[in-house]
């Protein structure tokens, strides 16, 4: 009930939504509330991650927020930190990467691409889109960093030798990483 109040289409309703979705296993009865929501100017906001994200990993039904996601990529926020968590979860459960792969493109072109969270992208990106090209070289330089060496690599490692089919391209990274205590455990 607190959601069909006017509390329901305040800013703060996306501490509500996000959290009944990641917790209560119950998308249904807060989709309403979901779309309301983001059809208002919150739905453009940069905390809307905070619904977009949990719906599309919890709801299995991410055609209901297609459009919100849509227009939220499009927006500064695209380019945001913040948009790896509707990147990711959208390539992971929509089965329609085509769909953000101009999204994804812009975004690992930015300093995320360099950063130790464009595994949250670069990884889904490589299990789900069948387009491993596309991001071969933000593999192969994120790799040639100090990410290359880290436990969340594998992140990166796995997805490309189980779906690129091209292991020679990261073959140098696999045996560096191979060698750190990563690779002994």
């Amino acid at each position: 009930t607190w959601l069909a109040t006017e509390h329901g289409k305040s800013p703060e309703a996306r501490f509500v939504l996000g959290p009944w979705l990641e917790h209560a296993n119950e998308p249904g009865m807060v989709k309403d509330a979901v779309t309301s929501w983001l059809a208002t100017e919150h739905g453009k906001s940069l905390e809307a991650s905070h619904v977009l994200g949990p719906w599309l990993e919890h709801a299995n039904a991410p055609q209901v927020v297609r459009d919100a996601v849509i227009t939220w990529l499009a927006t500064e926020h695209g380019k945001s930190p913040e948009a790896r968590f509707v990147l990711g979860r959208w390539l992971e459960h929509a089965n329609e990467p085509g769909m953000v792969k101009d999204a994804v493109s812009s975004w690992l072109a930015t300093e995320h691409g360099k950063s130790p969270e464009a595994r949250f992208v670069l990884g889904p990106w490589l299990e789900h889109a069948n387009e491993p090209g596309m991001v071969k070289d933000v593999v192969t330089s994120w790799l040639a960093t100090e990410h290359g060496k880290s436990l969340e690599a594998s992140h990166v490692l796995g997805p490309w030798l189980e779906h690129a089919n091209a292991p020679q391209v990261v073959r140098d990274a696999v045996i560096t990483w191979l060698a750190t205590e990563h690779g002994k455990s």
